[in-house]
């Protein structure tokens, strides 16, 4: 069998599976009407938007997007707290697995270990004050 007799089966094959896909488009198409439009009722009895944790007045819209803003805040705060953590966690396991190849001293770790508990209080402490002054 030729290289071009090969590739005129491989493509008719190609041709028959996306043939077979287009039948099946109507019913996919159909069955994603179909739970839309029942989703529909489903929707209608969802609560409305939780207000923000200091009380607001209703109608207040400043007011509420300034505790939105806050929590927003308060949220990449704790995300930066955590990408701190991640590093010098990261930093302490590579620092550990040098020590353990032999390539840095027990000073090194120790110094390591302890230079990364001092920055990650002070960078809790900072983010801490950052998050009650907003």
């Amino acid at each position: 069998m030729s290289f071009i007799t090969q590739a005129a089966q491989a493509t008719q094959r190609q041709a028959q599976r996306l043939a077979a896909r287009a039948r099946k488009l109507p019913n996919i198409m159909a069955g994603t009407l179909a739970m839309l439009m029942a989703a529909g009722p489903a929707m209608a009895a969802l609560p409305g938007t939780v207000a923000p944790g200091q009380g607001v007045n209703g109608g207040d819209y400043i007011a509420l997007l300034q505790q939105y803003w806050k929590q927003g805040v308060a949220v990449l705060v704790l995300m930066m707290g955590t990408y701190a953590f991640v590093e010098v966690a990261g930093g302490a396991v590579g620092k550990f697995r040098e020590w353990r190849e032999g390539k840095a001293e027990l000073t090194d770790l120790k110094w390591f270990f302890f230079i990364g508990v001092v920055m990650l209080v002070a960078v809790v402490y900072l983010l801490t004050t950052a998050n009650s002054i907003l």
